[in-house]
């Protein structure tokens, strides 16, 4: 709960790292092992509480989830309740990240800033993890099947909007190192989509096309078209990125970091552009 007391956090750390380390190990924890309500009730209490939490505590809480997630992707039936679970609960978090930014951004002087810039961006970051490794686990729904945001299902669209919300965080909360943190998950969705545009491309076209919507006529308004659906997102990421690419010499020869961080990003954008296309890009 809320009200855990802070000389128990060693306790819950201790348990959250058992708890990740025996998912961590295929075969000694499985989906019958799940009837733990209490414990998960009590990981996203941790995680919703940023401020609260000792960064052992925090991290240790991470994992377990990362773990838990992991696993979720070898389950099959029975344990799509807890992935549905774990879902839902993760889109809370979201707010957790606006919250961190507004606390960041209200920080009175120099000195308090920065102690509060140290502290959020630690936990924003286990945060993006989180958030990344949800929609890993759900790529395949995510590009074959996704379905419009807030529909709860598998391929809900909102879990773009968790990495896009690490991505539109002004500084100086917002960097680039927070943002780099969603580049594996958006690499692994871009090629997925692309995959799956290339299998789409080779098949018979059917009669019927697409109406307006991007839906098929005999089942319009029900689910977005794959691929189609995701390119809205993937703009707002292509937009978000260029934000942290200045263009001037100066920022150009800087630092190594920023050099990494451009090559990086450009890797990304050749995925992203192609499935996005240039002028939408020109456009926005």
């Amino acid at each position: 709960s809320a009200k855990t007391k802070t000389s128990q956090m060693s306790m819950l750390t201790r348990i959250f790292n058992c708890l990740a380390s025996w998912w961590d190990h295929t075969g000694i924890m499985t989906e019958r092992d799940i009837p733990i309500a209490p414990l998960l009730e009590t990981v996203f209490c941790v995680l919703r509480n940023p401020a609260s939490t000792p960064e052992s505590t925090y991290e240790a809480a991470t994992q377990w989830v990362l773990a838990l997630l992991y696993q979720c992707r070898g389950y099959s039936g029975t344990s799509n309740g807890l992935l549905t679970w774990l879902q839902s609960h993760i889109y809370e978090l979201i707010k957790v990240v606006q919250d961190c930014a507004s606390a960041v951004a209200s920080a009175s002087g120099q000195a308090q800033q920065h102690e509060q810039l140290e502290l959020y961006k630690d936990r924003c970051i286990c945060l993006t993890q989180i958030f990344s490794s949800l929609i890993r686990t759900l790529r395949p729904s995510l590009v074959d099947q996704p379905e419009h945001p807030g529909s709860g299902g598998f391929g809900d669209l909102r879990m773009l909007d968790c990495l896009l919300v690490i991505l539109d965080l002004s500084p100086p909360l917002g960097s680039r190192e927070l943002a780099a943190t969603t580049f594996h998950a958006l690499h692994s969705l871009a090629d997925d989509a692309i995959r799956h545009r290339s299998v789409i491309a080779t098949l018979p076209s059917t009669p019927s096309g697409p109406d307006v919507s991007g839906s098929s006529p005999a089942c319009s308004g029900a689910k977005p078209r794959p691929v189609v659906a995701l390119v809205p997102y993937f703009t707002r990421v292509v937009v978000a990125l260029t934000r942290f690419c200045p263009s001037t010499t100066a920022d150009l020869e800087s630092t190594d970091e920023l050099r990494d961080f451009r090559d990086d990003v450009h890797d990304l954008m050749q995925d992203l552009l192609g499935l996005v296309g240039a002028e939408t890009i020109f456009v926005e």
